[in-house]
């Protein structure tokens, strides 16, 4: 797990009594409860990532898997890891491209906007605001922990 802000990530720490590794089995979950940083400034924590490895992997073999929002503020907040997510994968999604399923509805027309002259050329901007509209969401799916059939993996 690490702690982060705009400004950048701290130490990676294990979420295991006394700093050990976790060992989580299908269908358990971890939770662990952090104090994040009170210091203000460059110091308070923002977010959290959680990081996972593949069974009894190495360290150097570790992949984010979660950003969790520091919703707390200061004080305790407990973060679950359900083992939903596997590392080292990814998610797609796959949507029925018809028009009875989805669509794109514009929001406004089309704007021309003319930017700054700071060259002989002339520039400008074109803006559009549309919205994907879906009509039947049970045609849509989202597959989750895509990734090789083996449980190492390399960069």
């Amino acid at each position: 797990m690490v702690a982060c802000n705009r400004y950048g990530r701290s130490i990676s720490v294990n979420c295991g009594s006394g700093n050990a590794a976790v060992a989580v089995s299908s269908g358990e979950s971890v939770t662990v409860v952090v104090t994040p940083s009170t210091s203000a400034g460059a110091g308070a924590t923002e977010w959290y990532e959680l990081y996972r490895s593949p069974k009894n992997g190495a360290v150097t073999t570790t992949r984010l898997i979660q950003r969790i929002a520091n919703s707390e503020g200061t004080g305790d907040q407990t973060l679950t890891d359900k083992n939903e997510t596997l590392p080292g994968t990814t998610t797609a999604m796959m949507v029925q491209n018809d028009p009875e399923v989805m669509a794109v509805k514009q929001l406004s027309p089309m704007i021309k906007i003319p930017l700054a002259i700071v060259s002989p050329a002339i520039r400008w901007m074109q803006l559009i605001y549309l919205v994907p509209v879906l009509y039947i969401p049970g045609r849509t799916v989202l597959f989750k922990n895509i990734g090789r059939l083996t449980s190492s993996y390399t960069d």
